[in-house]
């Protein structure tokens, strides 16, 4: 199936552009009262124009007037094909030369040159006029592009135009139907029982009535009540088609034109873009760091300031890396052109495309420079590993809005990425550069190593504690760069305890002989020790390393925690707990462990406590049962 497609038709005022679309359209553009009493356009005109293929192509008549230059980008945003028309009997113009220089900068390609008015002047005036219009396109892409001699009050030259027309659609790739749907709005209005309607052309993907939207950067569901192309109800609609959508969960008033319908949270909307410009050479004057500038994306204007980072100023015909910083938000993405205007005196200065929708603030310098030219210039690779570099964890759709790339291509590259050992899934949707998660990796395994070595009477550390070492790195990552270490052996995990593969826990060599001391003191109390605070005050212990040698020894099992402060060596517990099994029946009570362990209640009822907290015996009432084998 053929793409849909849309014909702009552009030109200064007063050239006939809007007889020409009545003459390919039969439909008459100019459709409110002070245009038809002034005889020019206001605003963007709508028809459609029916193709030799079936197809239904929409025809956009934009104003020629240079105060409604702002009409005029809006209703080329969306342009596949223009016609650019200069009238016989007056030649190029200034705002020929204006709208030519936007079509360029909006990276519109396919052209057909359209002369007007052919019936009113002679044939030297045809010849020079001719000549103007080479001389336009001389050095550009549109140079060579055929010139048609039309009138069209007379009828002359519409059938060849239409049939150009025709033959050029056949080369038009369009726009993309199979990309999430973006759908910007230029035109907002209720009907009386209806409510709500707003009009574009699709840019991307496709709509449906029984899909609801999300209209950006209110970030509000609507509903779609009703879905019109060309005044014909559908219940679907492609990329490259002209809509009127009746919206159902939004008031007219909250709509405003420059906003989107989006079906996905592939869109985003932002304030800061990263960008490439390129400056006209009629710019009147150099433009200042961080001076005003309106911005014309999609259909929406927008104030914003520029913000170089290798240059203080804007020079005619430069071509600059720069970002845009906006006083609200626009809903735009990868490789989306665009115009800038200076606000006062008004002058068009430049356009380009868009290097990052969602950019951030970055440092004045060529580095900066040279970071954005890799990600305008480079190959897909590259952008997905800038995307990564920025981000660190990305799940494919935000690599699709960072890289402008389409699902299949992004697939490819990802595989190539995947199996030269450069990128690596996180998950099944989520990817990271290898290099980010070997760092990171380092950083834990470099946090575990400190941790021991302060520390080397404990066996290891708190896992989600170590976890928090990995910041300011995402949480996928850290996760990610854990599982890593554990699977190649590097790290060990028990349970919630994590250490380094090869560490053992010890003694540190400063305290090692007092530490044994203990343990052998500790043995040598046997059922009745001391409480560990007179017991490390005994051994001049500090309190940290005191710490640490009470967990080093009930990790170990060298040592059970009788009371609060008072440690059981492991040698006194299990002689005391063989003796109690080999003496006592299934059940017991507190009197029988009495006769047989010879302890006071001081000593004896904590111990019994413990056994009930280690689960190998049951308190019922004042007996106890076993719960292991004797």
């Amino acid at each position: 199936m053929q793409p849909f497609f849309t014909i702009g038709i552009a030109g200064h005022i007063d050239h006939g552009k809007t007889a020409l679309t009545k003459a390919l359209t039969n439909i008459e553009t100019d459709r409110l009262v002070e245009e038809k009493k002034r005889k020019i356009s206001i605003v963007n005109g709508y028809a459609f124009l029916d193709l030799d293929d079936g197809r239904r192509a929409a025809v956009i008549d934009v104003p020629g007037h240079e105060r409604f230059i702002r009409q005029m980008i809006a209703g080329c945003a969306g342009i596949d094909l223009v016609l650019l028309v200069v009238a016989a009997d007056e030649g190029v113009m200034p705002q020929t030369r204006e709208h030519f220089e936007i079509l360029r900068l909006l990276g519109i390609h396919h052209i057909l040159v359209v002369m007007t008015k052919v019936g009113l002047v002679d044939e030297a005036l045809l010849v020079l006029v001719e000549a103007e219009i080479r001389e336009l396109l001389e050095g550009t892409v549109y140079e060579g592009a055929p010139i048609y001699k039309v009138d069209s009050l007379l009828g002359i030259g519409i059938p060849a135009l239409k049939q150009a027309i025709f033959t050029m659609a056949k080369r038009v790739k369009g726009k993309n139907a199979a990309d999430p749907l973006r759908l910007p709005i230029d035109d907002i209005f209720t009907i009386h029982g209806h409510g709500t309607v707003v009009r574009g052309t699709i840019f991307n993907g496709q709509m449906t009535t029984a899909e609801p939207v999300t209209l950006l950067p209110q970030n509000k569901i609507v509903r779609i009540k009703q879905l019109q192309v060309h005044h014909v109800q559908v219940q679907r609609a492609m990329a490259g088609q002209r809509v009127a959508v009746n919206l159902a969960g939004v008031d007219a008033s909250e709509v405003k034109r420059g906003d989107c319908l989006v079906s996905s949270d592939f869109y985003k909307p932002t304030e800061r873009i990263d960008v490439r410009l390129h400056g006209l050479k009629t710019m009147s004057k150099p433009v200042k760091q961080r001076a005003p500038l309106a911005l014309h994306i999609g259909t929406a204007t927008v104030q914003g300031r520029l913000i170089l980072f290798d240059r203080k100023r804007w020079q005619a015909g430069e071509s600059v890396y720069a970002q845009i910083e906006l006083t609200r938000p626009v809903v735009t993405q990868k490789g989306d052109r665009f115009i800038v205007r200076r606000p006062s005196p008004a002058e068009t200065l430049g356009g380009g495309e868009v290097i990052d929708p969602l950019a951030e603030k970055h440092r004045f310098g060529e580095e900066t420079v040279k970071t954005l030219a890799t990600q305008l210039k480079g190959n897909p690779e590259e952008w997905i590993q800038e995307a990564l570099k920025k981000n660190f964890v990305l799940e494919k759709q935000q690599l699709m809005r960072s890289t402008g790339l389409k699902p299949g291509e992004l697939d490819l590259a990802l595989k190539t990425l995947v199996d030269q050992g450069m990128v690596v899934p996180i998950s099944q949707e989520r990817f990271a550069l290898t290099s980010e998660r070997q760092r990171l990796a380092d950083q834990l395994t470099q946090a575990l190593a400190r941790f021991h070595e302060t520390h080397p009477l404990l066996s290891g550390l708190n896992r989600a504690e170590w976890l928090g070492k990995g910041k300011p790195y995402p949480q996928p990552l850290i996760e990610a760069a854990c599982q890593f270490l554990i699977q190649n052996g590097t790290v060990c995990a028990e349970r919630h305890i994590v250490r380094l593969s090869d560490f053992t826990p010890h003694y540190p060599e400063k305290w090692a002989k007092k530490l044994a001391g203990v343990e052998k003191t500790l043995h040598l109390q046997g059922m009745c020790p001391e409480a560990w605070s007179d017991l490390m005050a005994d051994f001049q212990i500090p309190a940290s390393v005191a710490d640490d040698f009470r967990r080093y020894l009930l990790d170990q099992r060298l040592a059970y925690p009788l009371t609060d402060d008072r440690l059981l060596s492991g040698l006194a517990f299990r002689q005391a707990l063989d003796k109690l099994k080999k003496g006592t029946g299934h059940v017991f009570t507190i009197k029988e462990a009495k006769g047989i362990l010879h302890l006071t209640r001081k000593n004896l009822i904590p111990f019994l406590e413990l056994l009930d907290d280690l689960k190998l015996t049951k308190r019922e009432g004042n007996a106890r049962e076993w719960l292991v084998e004797k």
